[in-house]
């Protein structure tokens, strides 16, 4: 009996372990609704998986304003309300634009990373926030240099300290010489090594001194050398490396000097050019100086520019085409050009009346006078041609040269008269000449001394 019953509890064991194992019928509803429902959410939570899976798409950008509210737009000052200085110098990081510093003249150096969308103040904790010159080195974004001291010389620039360097990116700085240099003109840094680097150095503004012209350093800084000195007078101004020869590189040197009086406020200027300008503003020793040989070397160019005694220069560099490169040059013979012919002069104010232009006023030795032409006498025309009005004379006389004869006919009370008159070469103002071209007589006349509108002198 003992083992009969042992082989029924092992049936009984197997049966119910069968039973376990065994799946349910196909057909059961129940299970297969399950199963569906299972593979349905599988389903999802796959799709919504690939689909955190997939980069976002950028969100698309908002379209620009309608042009019709563009064209009704004006711009305003929005501050800050007292002087920030001028725009000196900007450095953009090449391989992404969207990084850029804006360097000021008397309001330090700002940086931004996202286009200008916004700006962070740096450079607030040196000894002076007047920059000249700000570069950041093109084969490392975190390394940056700032040339101190404004190099416009201008009645209320401010000097620096030196330069300084940045391996963070501008969040701290540390000064790296040339203390001496006052202002600073313009740095540049090799395109693949940033320990060397060329400042131009603009000198002291207010004297002569010899920290001045092109240093150059090729251990980022540690120590400098000299490699462009024309005179302690004379500085660099601006200062361009070859687009793709870093030992090609060319530089701007002017000669100027400021003093505390040399503004003619009120007064005629010795060249007559600007109220404001440096009392010293040319000279021979400056010009453009380029080296081949990474500063070793320098030679003065003459080629196509001028002899004169020149004054600041700019450079830009054709990156297309580096056998371009675009200079703008001032030189003392500035604005001494082919000059323009003289403007033909009468010397009366006039203005339309009936019949033609009354005289109210005569110029005392001009043409008009001398031709024995007096106020009150009504020009009904000139030279042949009628002249019912004040443009019609106009045109008759700005056809005219200097020392034409214009013949003309006018009234004098009820008397026709004829006389001819030798045009004049119009006075300079400037030089206290003129008379009857200077504007509106006392009753509303026009001045027909330029044989034009006064509104278009």
């Amino acid at each position: 009996m003992p083992r009969f019953s042992l082989f029924i509890r092992s049936l009984a064991v197997c049966t119910f372990g069968l039973i376990l194992v065994t799946p349910a019928w196909p057909d059961d509803p129940d299970r297969t609704k399950q199963i569906a429902d299972i593979e349905a959410k599988i389903k999802a939570l796959t799709a919504e998986l690939e689909k955190m899976k997939t980069p976002a798409t950028p969100a698309k950008p908002p379209e620009g304003l309608p042009e019709s509210w563009v064209k009704s737009l004006t711009w305003r000052n929005i501050g800050p309300a007292t002087m920030g200085g001028r725009i000196t110098a900007i450095s953009v990081v090449e391989s992404d634009p969207s990084t850029y510093w804006i360097a000021t003249a008397s309001g330090g150096l700002v940086k931004t990373e996202n286009n200008g969308t916004t700006f962070t103040h740096q450079f607030d904790r040196q000894s002076t926030v007047s920059i000249g010159a700000v570069c950041v080195a093109p084969s490392d974004r975190n390394i940056l240099w700032v040339g101190t001291g404004e190099a416009n010389p201008r009645n209320s620039v401010s000097y620096g300290d030196g330069v300084y360097k940045s391996v963070d990116g501008g969040k701290t700085f540390q000064h790296m010489g040339l203390r001496e240099t006052f202002q600073i003109g313009k740095i540049v840094v090799h395109p693949k090594d940033p320990n060397t680097v060329y400042v131009g150095a603009l000198g002291r503004l207010y004297g002569w001194n010899t920290d001045r012209g092109v240093f150059k350093t090729t251990d980022g800084g540690k120590t400098w050398e000299k490699v462009l000195f024309v005179d302690d007078e004379t500085g660099c101004i601006d200062l361009m490396m070859h687009p793709t020869n870093p030992d090609v590189l060319i530089a701007a040197m002017w000669r100027r000097q400021r003093d505390a009086f040399d503004s003619y406020v009120g007064e005629r200027t010795p060249d007559g050019v600007d109220a404001y300008d440096p009392v010293i503003k040319y000279g021979s020793k400056g010009g453009i100086y380029r080296t081949s040989d990474a500063g070793k070397t320098w030679a003065k160019m003459d080629k196509g520019l001028p002899t004169v005694a020149t004054g600041r220069i700019g450079l830009d560099w054709y990156r297309r085409d580096p056998n371009v490169v675009f200079c703008i040059m001032d030189t003392e013979k500035v604005g001494t050009g082919t000059p323009p012919a003289p403007t033909p002069y009468l010397g009366f104010q006039g203005e339309d009346a009936p019949g033609g232009v009354k005289l109210i006023g005569v110029t005392k030795n001009a043409a008009a006078a001398k031709a024995g032409l007096k106020a009150d006498d009504v020009v009904i025309e000139a030279d042949g041609k009628k002249t019912p009005g004040y443009q019609d004379l106009v045109d008759v006389i700005q056809a005219k040269k200097v020392g034409d004869k214009i013949e003309i006919k006018f009234k004098r009370g009820s008397e026709e008269k004829t006389v001819t008159a030798t045009l004049d070469k119009r006075p300079d103002p400037a030089a206290g000449g003129g008379g009857g071209g200077g504007g509106r007589g006392g009753r509303g006349g026009r001045a027909l001394g330029l044989g034009f509108r006064p509104e278009a002198i």
